[in-house]
Protein backbone atom coordinates (compact mmCIF):
# COMPACT_ATOMS: atom_id res chain seq x y z
CA UNK A 1 0.00 0.00 0.00
CA UNK A 2 2.85 2.38 0.87
CA UNK A 3 4.42 1.78 -2.55
CA UNK A 4 1.21 2.83 -4.28
CA UNK A 5 0.59 5.87 -2.08
CA UNK A 6 3.97 7.59 -2.71
CA UNK A 7 3.64 7.77 -6.54
CA UNK A 8 0.12 9.17 -6.19
CA UNK A 9 1.33 11.98 -3.91
CA UNK A 10 4.19 12.78 -6.29
CA UNK A 11 1.86 12.86 -9.31
CA UNK A 12 -0.64 15.08 -7.49
CA UNK A 13 2.02 17.58 -6.37
CA UNK A 14 3.48 17.82 -9.88
CA UNK A 15 0.06 18.44 -11.41
CA UNK A 16 -0.54 21.51 -9.21
CA UNK A 17 2.27 23.55 -10.77
CA UNK A 18 2.29 23.90 -14.53
CA UNK A 19 4.04 25.98 -17.15
CA UNK A 20 1.80 28.87 -18.14
CA UNK A 21 2.10 31.51 -20.83
CA UNK A 22 0.84 35.01 -21.36
CA UNK A 23 1.43 38.32 -23.07
CA UNK A 24 1.89 41.83 -21.72
CA UNK A 25 0.77 44.80 -23.82
CA UNK A 26 0.16 48.52 -23.36
CA UNK A 27 -3.14 50.37 -23.89
CA UNK A 28 -2.45 50.60 -27.65
CA UNK A 29 -1.95 46.80 -27.95
CA UNK A 30 1.82 47.21 -28.36
CA UNK A 31 3.91 44.42 -26.76
CA UNK A 32 6.14 45.37 -23.83
CA UNK A 33 9.50 43.58 -24.22
CA UNK A 34 11.52 43.20 -21.02
CA UNK A 35 8.59 43.56 -18.61
CA UNK A 36 9.18 41.89 -15.25
CA UNK A 37 6.81 39.07 -14.20
CA UNK A 38 7.30 37.87 -10.60
CA UNK A 39 5.35 35.43 -8.42
CA UNK A 40 4.26 37.60 -5.47
CA UNK A 41 6.16 36.94 -2.24
CA UNK A 42 8.97 35.03 -3.99
CA UNK A 43 12.03 35.68 -6.11
CA UNK A 44 10.65 33.40 -8.84
CA UNK A 45 10.06 35.31 -12.04
CA UNK A 46 10.82 35.95 -15.67
CA UNK A 47 10.85 38.72 -18.27
CA UNK A 48 8.90 39.10 -21.48
CA UNK A 49 10.50 38.50 -24.86
CA UNK A 50 10.56 40.93 -27.80
CA UNK A 51 6.88 40.24 -28.55
CA UNK A 52 5.74 40.66 -24.92
CA UNK A 53 5.31 36.90 -24.37
CA UNK A 54 6.36 35.12 -21.18
CA UNK A 55 6.32 31.64 -19.64
CA UNK A 56 6.31 30.90 -15.89
CA UNK A 57 5.61 27.90 -13.63
CA UNK A 58 2.63 28.78 -11.42
CA UNK A 59 -0.54 27.20 -10.08
CA UNK A 60 -4.14 28.38 -9.97
CA UNK A 61 -4.64 31.14 -7.41
CA UNK A 62 -1.04 32.43 -7.52
CA UNK A 63 -0.64 36.19 -7.83
CA UNK A 64 1.75 37.68 -10.38
CA UNK A 65 3.27 41.15 -10.08
CA UNK A 66 3.99 42.76 -13.43
CA UNK A 67 6.16 45.87 -13.73
CA UNK A 68 7.66 47.88 -16.56
CA UNK A 69 9.42 51.24 -16.64
CA UNK A 70 6.94 54.06 -17.21
CA UNK A 71 3.91 51.90 -16.36
CA UNK A 72 1.97 51.19 -13.17
CA UNK A 73 2.83 47.91 -11.41
CA UNK A 74 -0.09 45.49 -11.71
CA UNK A 75 -1.06 42.38 -9.74
CA UNK A 76 -2.97 39.60 -11.51
CA UNK A 77 -4.38 36.38 -10.04
CA UNK A 78 -3.82 33.30 -12.21
CA UNK A 79 -7.08 31.43 -12.90
CA UNK A 80 -5.79 28.66 -15.16
CA UNK A 81 -6.08 30.35 -18.55
CA UNK A 82 -3.78 32.26 -20.92
CA UNK A 83 -2.82 35.60 -19.36
CA UNK A 84 -3.47 38.65 -21.53
CA UNK A 85 -2.33 41.58 -19.36
CA UNK A 86 -2.62 45.26 -20.24
CA UNK A 87 -0.48 47.74 -18.30
CA UNK A 88 -1.56 51.36 -17.76
CA UNK A 89 0.82 54.27 -18.22
CA UNK A 90 2.33 55.55 -15.01
CA UNK A 91 3.27 59.02 -13.88
CA UNK A 92 5.54 60.74 -16.36
CA UNK A 93 8.23 63.26 -15.55
CA UNK A 94 7.44 66.81 -16.57
CA UNK A 95 11.03 67.95 -16.67
CA UNK A 96 14.49 66.40 -16.31
CA UNK A 97 17.57 68.39 -15.29
CA UNK A 98 20.96 66.96 -16.18
CA UNK A 99 24.03 68.42 -14.51
CA UNK A 100 27.72 67.77 -14.97
CA UNK A 101 30.74 68.71 -12.92
CA UNK A 102 33.46 67.58 -15.32
CA UNK A 103 36.07 69.92 -16.75
CA UNK A 104 37.22 69.77 -20.31
CA UNK A 105 40.63 70.97 -21.40
CA UNK A 106 41.67 71.38 -25.02
CA UNK A 107 45.31 70.60 -25.68
CA UNK A 108 46.85 71.74 -28.96
CA UNK A 109 48.41 68.92 -31.01
CA UNK A 110 51.65 69.68 -32.90
CA UNK A 111 51.34 69.55 -36.69
CA UNK A 112 53.96 66.80 -36.99
CA UNK A 113 51.90 64.48 -34.77
CA UNK A 114 48.73 65.27 -36.70
CA UNK A 115 50.40 64.40 -40.01
CA UNK A 116 51.78 61.17 -38.54
CA UNK A 117 48.36 60.08 -37.23
CA UNK A 118 46.50 60.88 -40.46
CA UNK A 119 49.13 59.26 -42.69
CA UNK A 120 49.55 62.37 -44.86
CA UNK A 121 52.98 63.15 -46.24
CA UNK A 122 54.46 66.58 -45.71
CA UNK A 123 55.87 68.12 -48.89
Amino acid sequence: MKQLFLPLILFYSLSLVSQNTGIIIDQNNNPLPGASVVLKGTTKGTTTDFDGNFTIDIKTGDILQISYIGFETTEVSYEGTFLNITLNKGVSLGEVLVTGNGLMQVIPIPQELTLFLTGEKKI
